[in-house]
């Protein structure tokens, strides 16, 4: 079953336009980069990292980390992660292994998903920047 994301915060506002096709998707990514987002994980995780479980999903035989755009969308999947890190997206970006995609608001239906190929070329641009 898919949930009804309704927004809560204003990355989520921007979420919903762009997939209005009333914001250009770059422009949504951008914004993306410097907001906060909730990125589970099934063990508690220590101030040097470790212990860091990440919710992953498979699409075709390609590792997806999920990620959210609002604290409490995590609670869909907390029998499988029940802790969390909030940090910006530049900052996820910037720690995701090459070989591995995203998706974004899993089991809603207001999200994406970016392949590592997607990836690499947002990490491109933002060093072109």
């Amino acid at each position: 079953m898919v949930e009804k994301l309704i927004p809560e915060n204003d990355l989520e506002d921007l979420l919903v336009k762009t997939q209005e096709k009333q914001i250009d998707f770059k422009d949504f990514i951008s914004f993306f980069l410097k907001s906060d987002v909730s990125v589970p994980s099934g063990s508690e995780v220590m101030p040097d990292g470790s212990g860091f479980t990440p919710l992953l999903f498979e699409k075709n035989g390609i590792q997806m980390l999920g990620v959210f755009t609002a604290l409490s969308r995590v609670n869909l999947f907390k029998d499988k992660a029940p802790y969390c890190l909030s940090m910006k997206g530049n900052e996820l970006l910037s720690r995701i292994p090459s070989e591995v995609g995203l998706v974004v608001n899993p089991g809603f239906n207001k999200g994406f998903e970016l392949p590592p190929s997607g990836l690499k070329e947002i990490k491109v641009r933002q060093m072109d920047a």
